[in-house]
């Protein structure tokens, strides 16, 4: 029988002891930069900012500008003159993986470029979706073994934590769903 811990490193530490899960990547080097280099990429530019707002004032730019000026470059470099094909059965975490990318960047103050944008409502559009991130991409659509998150260290552990804990509370309910259709 497996036993779960809750402690300050990993809240669903041995809830589930399994093979590890390949890596699901359906925008290629794309989608391993979001999982690989997002997030701290992301902690750097926030610690950074916070940097920069003790030293000089809440106006204070110095070095955050060029972070996040080089990271919205450095995206649309992975994006220029790139065509994604995704299998249909991907495009929803494809879309995840554009949406991470535009959440991210507004969350330091930075706009997405023109690359993104259109890749963003490319994938909104084939998948019915609105061009916003929502609970069903980054619970429903955001895989367990190779999750998308913000933030790293123990914030982030806390993070995939959360996310994780949703989806086993999805989970159960959509057993429940299926297990009580199959009563009535």
């Amino acid at each position: 029988m497996s036993t779960t811990t809750i402690d300050a490193t990993g809240l669903f530490a041995g809830a589930v002891k399994s093979a590890p899960i390949a890596k699901i990547r359906p925008l290629g080097p794309l989608s391993d930069f979001v999982v690989e280099e997002l997030p701290n990429r992301l902690s750097a530019i926030r610690f950074a900012q916070s940097k920069s707002a003790q030293q000089t004032g809440p106006f204070g730019l110095g070095q955050q500008g060029d972070s996040t000026e080089k990271l919205a470059a450095d995206i649309e470099g992975l994006i220029a003159g790139k065509q994604f094909h995704v299998p249909h059965a991907k495009t929803n975490l494809a879309r995840l993986d554009l949406m991470m990318l535009e959440a991210g960047l507004r969350a330091i103050g930075t706009v997405p470029g023109a690359g993104l944008q259109t890749l963003i409502d490319d994938a909104s559009r084939e998948t019915g979706q609105q061009p916003i991130l929502s609970y069903q991409d980054i619970i429903i659509d955001n895989p367990p073994g190779d999750l998308r998150t913000f933030t790293t260290g123990v914030i982030g552990k806390q993070e995939a934590d959360f996310y994780r804990g949703h989806q086993m509370i999805e989970s159960c309910l959509w057993l429940g769903h299926r297990f009580s259709a199959t009563i009535h």
